[in-house]
């Protein structure tokens, strides 16, 4: 399934811990990616959130919180796969994505 979702600033889209259920793909606004309560990176418009955990069915490994009204893309599984086979280029920014998140998880300091 795929819907539009609306979050207010202040609001969290996503809890760490909680399951991961979707994915969402920022169409409007700003929001934090926080870790145990530190920022550690930003998303707004075009960029992916909530990933890592639906690919993997881990829970979710950090929040994410609107920084301004926020309009996302929510995928689950089934939405996802229907994306990836109709969407030409989503598997490749998808897996950049997954990538570069990675990436920087591993990066020293």
């Amino acid at each position: 399934e795929a819907h539009v979702e609306q979050i207010d600033p202040g609001e969290a889209l996503v809890s760490q811990g909680a399951p991961s259920r979707q994915l969402y793909v920022v169409l409007a606004g700003s929001a934090a990616i926080r870790r145990d309560g530190a920022v550690v990176d930003r998303v707004t418009t075009g960029d992916v959130v909530g990933e890592l955990g639906l690919l993997t069915d881990s829970p979710r490994n950090a929040d994410v919180v609107a920084t301004s009204a926020l309009e996302v893309l929510s995928l689950d599984r089934a939405g996802l796969q229907r994306a990836l086979d109709e969407v030409p280029g989503m598997g490749w920014t998808l897996l950049t994505t997954v990538a570069e998140r990675l990436h920087r998880a591993e990066a020293p300091g």
